[in-house]
């Protein structure tokens, strides 16, 4: 088509440049000619403008996305190569720790309770109550596992009466009829005492598993506010050969009620010292019996100005127990003791005797409804004394100056109830008596009730906060007797849960 029109004006430029004597009709015809010719080059003109506009945005279009395309196949070849699926690497995870920390275990588990009083208890082949070893760390270069832990706890206490000790619940502190104290009025204290540090170190060696267990409060003065040291713990356990200082092996350390009070009931059995034992497997991972020789003590032997005691054998303490759920256990443990007291005046051997003392002790922890539990304990004894909480006494001199070990009992129950996952309440009762003899005086123990009940938020497994109503009621031998009320409110934050 563009051809022929071109070939169209060179013809018209040819037949311009014929001769003048040339017909005027022939000129009037190419005159016409000419003109339709140039009306139609300006039409082609004005089309050929607008492809070329056309075409040059085409042109443009296509440059831009060459530049993108360019520039996308660039940054592609800068990126590192992906890896295929099938060679792809987890995310490096820590180290997890050998299974041959531990020689046994158990069925026990962290209840979570306030105090925490099961992560420092000793178990037979050292069967760790967390079987994932959380905050265990290996020590570099050794073979040892390590686990630093601990909480920091404030009590905030109110008392109806002025106690002898205001940091604890002592029920055997409550002031009666015809004490100075007796209706002195309200107190209230702010303290920070069963705050601690635990350290716990774990090792395989030849001879099986070794555990080291540490752990402080400051409860070295508990009577005043100031924050005082005191050894909790520090024993080391090989396999099932323990040497240190821990609860005695008379005592059941997983019914230990979950109370915000330190103390706990009156009727608990509850004493660190320092002893030798040994756990022997009946069933494995389900049953033992534990034998120790343990610290004996004179503290709790009543005499008069010109009499000593002293130890001459070591205290004996057993225990049998059978776990037979995670929540559920039974014990029975005993305890022998052997007393002696001696006239101190020149010359005189009368008054000089012994006292046999010894204790028994049932123990239960038992699953009841969901995560809920109940806990029991029973105690009977003669010159049981410091093994009992409450108990300030174990002997006393009577009136020919022998000693004799006292009669004493206490009994003791708990329920905890979990509302929610995060919430729960322990209610909890006890009960204490001893017999007494005339000599002791008009303040010789009778019997103590301990009451106690609270609510515990957990919004996290790392902190707590509670509030805890106690009621304590105390009689004397000759029927004096004085009661106390206490609230508390505690917070706390633990290190590693």
């Amino acid at each position: 088509m563009r051809a022929s029109r071109a070939f169209g004006l060179v013809a018209a430029a040819a037949l311009l440049s014929q001769p003048a004597w040339a017909a005027d009709d022939d000129n009037k015809a190419l005159k016409a000619q000419v003109e339709a010719l140039t009306r139609e080059l300006r039409a082609v003109s004005q089309q050929s403008q607008r492809q070329i506009k056309t075409l040059q945005g085409q042109v443009q279009d296509l440059s831009r996305r060459l530049d993108q395309k360019t520039a996308t196949e660039t940054a592609a070849a800068k990126a590192p190569a992906p890896v295929p699926p099938s060679v792809q690497q987890a995310a490096p995870t820590p180290p997890r720790p050998p299974r041959d920390l531990a020689d046994a275990t158990t069925p026990t588990r962290d209840s979570g309770s306030v105090s925490g009083n099961e992560e420092a208890a000793p178990r037979p082949g050292n069967a760790p109550i967390d079987p994932e070893y959380k905050g265990f760390t290996p020590l570099l270069g050794t073979e040892t596992w390590i686990k630093l832990s601990g909480y920091a706890k404030i009590d905030v206490i109110g008392d109806s009466e002025a106690v002898k000790n205001p940091n604890e619940f002592v029920t055997n502190g409550i002031p009666v009829e015809g004490d100075a104290d007796y209706h002195r009025g309200e107190t209230a204290t702010v303290q920070t005492k069963q705050s601690r540090i635990n350290l716990e170190l774990r090792r395989p060696t030849d001879f099986g598993s070794l555990r080291i267990v540490y752990e402080n409060d400051f409860f070295g003065d508990s009577t005043t506010g100031a924050m005082t040291y005191r050894l909790r713990h520090f024993y080391g356990q090989l396999n099932n050969a323990l040497v240190g200082q821990t609860f005695t092996t008379f005592q059941d350390p997983d019914v230990s009620p979950d109370t915000l009070d330190f103390e706990g009931p009156n009727a608990l059995t509850s004493l660190r010292q320092a002893q030798i034992r040994y756990t022997f497997p009946l069933i494995k991972d389900q049953m033992h019996l534990a034998v120790a020789i343990e610290q004996p003590s004179s503290g709790d032997i009543q005499l008069p100005d010109n009499h000593f005691a002293q130890t001459k054998l070591p205290d004996f303490a057993a225990n049998w127990r059978w776990d037979f759920a995670s929540a559920s256990h039974v014990q029975v443990g005993s305890v022998f003791r052997w007393l002696d007291q001696h006239d101190s005046a020149p010359g005189m051997n009368k008054g000089d005797s012994s006292a046999f003392g010894w204790g028994l002790n049932l123990s239960a922890g038992l699953a009841t409804f969901g995560s809920d539990n109940i806990l029991f304990s029973g105690t009977y004894g003669e010159g049981v004394g410091r093994y009992i909480q409450d108990l300030p006494l174990g002997t006393a001199i009577d009136h020919v100056n022998d000693l004799k070990p006292l009669p004493a009992y206490g009994i003791m129950a708990a329920y905890r109830h979990f509302w929610a996952p995060d919430w729960r309440s322990t209610v909890t009762y006890g009960y204490v008596h001893s017999d007494s003899l005339p000599e002791q005086g008009t303040g010789a123990y009778d019997y103590t009730h301990y009451a106690s009940a609270n609510l515990v938020w957990a919004p996290t497994s790392s902190s707590k906060v509670g509030l805890e109503y106690l009621y304590g009621f105390r009689e004397t031998a000759i029927g004096r007797s004085g009661e106390d009320n206490r609230l508390q409110f505690s917070m706390q934050y633990t290190l590693v849960k």
